[in-house]
């Protein structure tokens, strides 16, 4: 049950991020970026080289904890701030609806004696007591100055900011729909250029296995 519940408040958390997939698009609007090609491997017996790190700019936000760089911004986003996007962003209502939608499955994996005014106090809690609005508020100022949200909200109420908020969730719909296909295609070209290895594995797997007596 307790697992249950961890993923309800994950799912209703995890969305409200994938609504916020905008931001990051808004963030790096009229600033150019380019991937760094990946390191050569080290040859054997070489230590590789230290990483080189680097302050960020002044009004550049901070990476918050597990990002490398648990340094805050100095003027992390406010909470007026973090609503506003959520506001401008729609995230507010996508959060409400996986909660909604994330209550049946929890329900099912409840005893069957489970009272429904419990169930109905721990989803009131989680939105209405504040729950899923201090995490969201903690992870965007762990990562996200005023000085940048300003910017950002900003983009957001430009005609440009607002088409992409438009168009934002066709297009996330459009890649997973062209991922998936892609990564069954790759598969299936992958085992067809290992056919033969992957015969001669079953064979040997077979062979060591001693056979199934079957069931009378």
């Amino acid at each position: 049950m307790r697992k249950n519940i961890w993923i309800v408040c994950t799912l209703a958390f995890g969305l409200t991020a994938a609504g916020q997939q905008a931001a990051n698009a808004g963030s790096g609007a009229g600033q150019s970026q380019s991937a760094s090609p990946p390191a050569a491997a080290a040859p054997a017996k070489t230590p590789p080289a230290a990483p080189v790190q680097t302050a960020p700019a002044a009004g550049v936000e901070g990476k918050g904890p597990g990002t490398g760089n648990s340094a805050a911004p100095e003027h992390p986003i406010t909470v007026d701030q973090v609503h506003e996007m959520m506001r401008l962003t729609g995230s507010a209502n996508l959060t409400k609806d996986m909660l909604d939608a994330s209550m049946p499955t929890l329900r099912q994996s409840m005893p069957a004696y489970m009272p429904e005014d419990v169930l109905q106090d721990f989803e009131k809690t989680l939105l209405d007591g504040g729950v899923i609005d201090k995490m969201v508020v903690e992870a965007y100022q762990a990562h996200l100055s005023t000085e940048v949200a300003a910017e950002i909200i900003a983009f957001y109420k430009t005609d440009a900011g607002q088409r992409m908020l438009a168009v934002m969730p066709q297009i996330m719909k459009d890649t997973q729909a062209a991922g998936e296909k892609a990564g069954e295609q790759t598969m299936m070209d992958v085992l067809q250029r290992h056919k033969a290895e992957i015969d001669a594995a079953k064979q040997k797997y077979e062979q060591q296995i001693p056979p199934t007596a079957p069931k009378n």
